[in-house]
C-alpha cells in the first residue's frame, strides 16, 4: 500500500473510532466484529460439518439457513487461514467507516447469495466460505466512493490480487469462482443499497 494510501486509512480509522467514541489505538479490540467473524469461521470448520447437515433437515428454511452457515465454513485448515487473513485484511479497513449491523448483514446476506450462485451453477458446497468476498465487495464501493485510484499498490490492488489467488487456489473451478464473484456482486450492490460508509 502506498505511504499516501496508508495515510487516508489511517485518517478515516482514526474519525471512525472517535465518532464510536472506540479507543483510538487500534488493534485486535479496535476490530470487534472483524474479530468475532475470524473466530465463527474457527468454530465453524470445527463443528460446521454437523451443524450444515442439521440446517438442512429442518423442514421449510432449512436451506435458507444452511446458505447463510455454509458462507462461513472453511472447507479446512488451508480454506481458514485464507479466509482468515481475508477477512482481517479486508474487515479491518472498511468496518469502522459505518454501523456493525450494516457490515454483518452484508456478510451474511451477499455471502449466502454466493453460495446460491454456487449452487445455481452445479454445486452444493457442504463448505464454502464465500462471505469474505462481501467484505471485497464494500470495500470496491467504499474506495470508489471516494475516488481513489486503482494501482497494485492500493487497497484495491490488494484486493484484485487476492481474488486472483483464491482462484487460483480453487483450481478455476466455475461453482467456487460463481460464488465468490456472487458474493462480492452483491456485498457491493448491498454496500450501494445501504450506503456504507456515507455517514
Amino acid at each position: 500500500m502506498d505511504p499516501d494510501t496508508r495515510k487516508y486509512w489511517r485518517e478515516q480509522a482514526r474519525q471512525s473510532r472517535k465518532q464510536a467514541g472506540r479507543p483510538i489505538g487500534g488493534g485486535f479490540g479496535g476490530y470487534p466484529v472483524t474479530v468475532g467473524l475470524i473466530v465463527a469461521n474457527v468454530v465453524m470448520m470445527l463443528i460446521g460439518g454437523g451443524v450444515l447437515r442439521l440446517l438442512l433437515a429442518i423442514p421449510a428454511v432449512g436451506l435458507y439457513l444452511f446458505d447463510l452457515a455454509t458462507a462461513i465454513t472453511p472447507a479446512g485448515l488451508l480454506g481458514l487461514v485464507f479466509s482468515g487473513i481475508f477477512i482481517w485484511l479486508v474487515g479491518s479497513q472498511v468496518e469502522l467507516l459505518d454501523q456493525p449491523w450494516k457490515y454483518l448483514v452484508i456478510f451474511f446476506v451477499a455471502g449466502g447469495f454466493g453460495t446460491l450462485v454456487a449452487q445455481t451453477i452445479g454445486g452444493y458446497p457442504i463448505a464454502s466460505t464465500f462471505a469474505p468476498f462481501a467484505l471485497a465487495g464494500i470495500l470496491a464501493h467504499t474506495m470508489s466512493g471516494r475516488g481513489m485510484q486503482f494501482s497494485m499498490s492500493s487497497p484495491l490492488g490488494w484486493l484484485a490480487g487476492l481474488l486472483v489467488l483464491n482462484i487460483v487456489l480453487s483450481g478455476f473451478n466455475p461453482v467456487v469462482i460463481g460464488g465468490m464473484v456472487g458474493a462480492l456482486a452483491m456485498g457491493w450492490g448491498l454496500a450501494l443499497a445501504l450506503r456504507y460508509g456515507e455517514r
